[in-house]
């Protein structure tokens, strides 16, 4: 989840937080990654459960996009239509599958 979505939501409060590491960059500086489930998400009428999230804690303009990863995505087939600039998202087969190893 991006930096902004983080900071105003305090989503870090809200969630179950089940892995936290601490970077460092060649300068010394430090940054907090946080793990947490999401106990419901939505992508239009497929509702998913237990997905697991990151974000950066406390590194406001690090992380300017949220984005879903590969091991969301990879319970739906999508299709592109570069044409009309539209993504579509059907779940598959995967979908159900649980996120215990992510």
């Amino acid at each position: 989840m991006d930096d902004k979505f983080t900071d105003e939501t305090k989503i870090d409060e809200k969630l179950k937080i089940i892995a936290e590491k601490e970077l460092k960059d060649s300068f010394g500086n430090s940054l907090k990654t946080k793990k947490a489930i999401l106990t419901a998400f939505s992508i239009g009428s497929v509702k998913l459960s237990n997905v697991p999230v990151g974000f950066f804690k406390g590194a406001i303009g690090r992380q300017k996009m949220s984005i879903i990863g590969g091991y969301l995505l990879k319970r739906f087939t999508i299709l592109i239509d570069s044409q009309a600039g539209t993504i579509y998202l059907k779940s598959n087969n995967l979908a159900k599958l649980d996120y215990a190893n992510s």
